[in-house]
Formats: C-alpha cells, structure tokens, sequence
C-alpha cells in the first residue's frame, strides 16, 4: 500500500487533501466513545477514535477499505454502462425525431419530442435551424427549462436565452450550444456576470 510522510512526521495514506496524517487532523475532543452507524442498530456511540482513518494510520481498516475501494469501483463500472445505455437511447430516438420532422417537409412548426422536449419554430431538413423556442422536459440532464433564441444545425448558435432552475439564465450569444461573445450570465440575484465568453468560460 502506498504511504507517506505528512508535514507532521507520521506516516499515512497520499492525500492532496491532508498535510498530516489522520491521528494529527482528528480535532475532535477526546472521549470514550465516538458516533457511528451500524445497519440494524442506528446512530451509537460505540466507535473507536482511530474507526474511520486511513489503512495506513489504523492497519485493522485496511480489509474495510480494500473493501470499500471494490465496491466504489463495481458501482462506477454500473454507473457509466446505465449512462453509456441512456446516452445510445438518447442518440437513437434523437435520429427518430430528426427523420419524423424531415418527412413532413415543413419549414416552421412543433416537434413533440419522445423525451418530452417541445420545439417551436424555423426547421430546415428536420433539424431546429433558425428562431425557435424549446421548452425542455422536466427530467432532463441539464436541469434546463428553456431556450428562446437562434439555432444552427440543432445546436445554440446565434443570440439566444436559456433559462435553469433556480432562476439562473443565460442572455447573449452562443456558438455551438456554449456561451461564446457578449452575454450576461445570471447565476442568483448578487453573482450576475457580464462581459465576453468563450467555450463556456468567461474570458479574463
């Protein structure tokens, strides 16, 4: 196992976030017993000072941790295959609602999308390209409620506003579905930034 030594001359775990090792960052006052959780119990006070620090500062966590490293990694593994399957879902019934709109040949109008987004306005070959409005669907990744501006190829290009949740908003241009040139980025009622962005950051 890979160890150590902190500012303070113990040995411990590598960590960017500790200087010294668990023992010397642990301000809690000493006492006979420390809070902990056991499934079937509840909350108890029947842990050890040293319950929770690294394999290196307490040897008898090392079987817990090799543990918990596993099963962190299995979850990941699970998380990115369910993300890779919904992003795949998301790609193909975008391509569906793409050739829907073509087939119809109109110019302007509404597409119903099948994840619950609404389009309203100029399309070109089935695709968003022109002024238009979508109202997106509540469970979207975004967290994104609407978009009310000009678009190129399906993406955010041009002048255009898009609102999120918690009354955040982006009003000024885009290119390529990010904020890019002259916008105002309103993230509550005290942190406004305004000025030029590129690629999603505002330029220093």
């Amino acid at each position: 196992m890979n160890s150590e030594t902190k500012l303070c001359g113990h040995v411990c775990c590598p960590s960017s976030e500790l200087e010294v090792c668990c023992g010397c960052a642990d301000v809690r006052p000493m006492s006979d017993g420390y809070a902990i959780y056991v499934d079937g119990v509840g909350h108890t006070t029947t842990a050890s000072r040293n319950e929770h620090y690294c394999p290196v500062c307490n040897t008898k966590n090392y079987d817990k941790w090799l543990l918990r490293v596993k099963l962190e990694t299995e979850k990941k593994k699970q998380d990115d295959a369910a993300k890779q399957i919904r992003t795949q879902q998301k790609t193909i019934e975008a391509e569906l609602d793409r050739a829907r709109a073509a087939e119809s040949s109109r110019s302007f109008g509404i597409i119903n999308y099948s994840n619950g987004d609404v389009y309203n306005g100029v399309i070109v070959n089935g695709e968003r390209h022109g002024d238009g409005s979508m109202v997106y669907a509540d469970d979207n990744d975004d967290n994104a409620i609407s978009f009310v501006g000009h678009w190129a190829n399906g993406l955010h290009h041009g002048f255009g506003r898009k609102d999120w949740l918690d009354n955040i908003y982006y009003e000024g241009h885009w290119c390529a579905n990010m904020m890019h040139g002259r916008g105002k980025w309103h993230l509550n009622d005290v942190d406004i930034i305004e000025g030029e962005f590129e690629n999603d950051e505002i330029c220093s």
